[in-house]
């Protein structure tokens, strides 16, 4: 017996319709760690405004960072939004409301303060009350993001593999090479990057994942905790660079890499500074960097990460940064474009 073209279509529809929605099931976080990623980007920007905008000279700054994990989000509550249980329905969508308002809050004040002359000391003023309420609304979410960090700590810990990115193990990996990255800033004066990765012999770097992987269960995101030290760097490496006594700077396609040792709670340790203008990143790393907090679960002694700094970006360069996460005490990151 022949299927009729109108049969066939609705059957073809719902096959469709199946493969998106187990599309979007594999993709999206589950509600507890979407909403810890919520909790420290809010935690992130509230504390540091500048840590999390991207500039944008004649214009406003941007935040694409916060954007993605709030879009994260939105897809997790598409997908799991109706399978929360009483205590998570009773906790996590309030506080996500609060931390989207602190997150819109800080953004507007950041933008106020950036894009107003301080000499507009209404406009400034309006600044600081946009910072204060943002930092009011983060306030309202302790019982909700300590109820997802507990669930985040009973779930199923991945399969057993040899641990490395500083983990304690009695193995002793070979040195992997850690990526080159790309600080999130925005303007052409700022650290850019290509595709290439500078050689380092550090054995506690990121190794190559995926963003797949990165958003499965049991992955831990360390792009909040390494994007305070990114924004700063790549905010100061733009005031060196874009400085009219160093206008005659010639593009510098190789890159200037700064190769740093991060441990918990301390600030990073410099391990190696190489390229045509290293004295200029010593310089600022002279000046001190902010101190790391590792992540809530993470079994990391130490990572290494070696953002590499463009005095300007040639011609057609594909504008690239590292996301990094940790999954089974494994440092890994992966390429996005910018």
């Amino acid at each position: 017996m022949k299927m009729s073209s109108a049969v066939a279509g609705i059957l073809l529809v719902f096959v469709l319709a199946a493969l998106s929605a187990s599309a979007q099931t594999q993709t999206a976080q589950p509600p507890a760690r979407a909403l810890a990623n919520l909790y420290e980007v809010a935690k992130s920007i509230t504390s540091k405004p500048s840590g999390e905008a991207e500039e944008h000279p004649g214009g406003s700054p941007t935040f694409p960072y916060p954007d993605s994990i709030q879009l994260q989000w939105d897809q997790s509550m598409a997908v799991y939004g109706n399978k929360l249980n009483p205590q998570e329905q009773a906790l996590f969508p309030p506080c996500a409301t609060h931390l989207n308002t602190a997150i819109a809050d800080t953004e507007k004040g950041y933008t106020t303060e950036d894009t107003q002359p301080k000499s507009n000391t209404g406009a400034q003023a309006d600044a600081q009350k946009s910072y204060a309420a943002g930092k009011l609304e983060f306030e309202q979410c302790d019982a909700a993001y300590a109820l997802a960090q507990s669930e985040i700590g009973s779930a199923p810990a991945p399969p057993s593999t040899p641990q490395q990115g500083g983990a304690d193990t009695n193995a002793s990996p070979e040195p992997t090479p850690a990526p080159a990255e790309n600080p999130p800033a925005g303007t052409s004066e700022t650290p850019t990057s290509d595709t290439s990765t500078p050689p380092t012999t550090a054995s506690n770097g990121a190794i190559p994942g995926s963003v797949e992987e990165s958003e499965e269960p049991g992955s831990i995101d360390w792009t909040p905790t390494l994007d305070p030290l990114f924004g700063y760097l790549s905010k100061e490496w733009n005031l060196v660079a874009s400085d009219p006594k160093n206008n005659s700077w010639a593009a510098d396609d190789a890159g200037n890499t700064l190769t740093l040792k991060l441990q918990p709670n301390q600030a990073p340790e410099v391990e190696s500074i190489s390229g045509a203008r290293s004295s200029s990143l010593r310089t600022i790393t002279e000046n001190g960097l902010p101190e790391t907090k590792f992540p809530n679960g993470s079994k990391l002694s130490s990572v290494v990460v070696a953002p590499t700094f463009n005095v300007k970006p040639k011609a057609g360069m594909k504008r690239t940064r590292l996301k990094y996460y940790e999954r089974g005490g494994i440092f890994k990151s992966y390429r996005v474009a910018q």
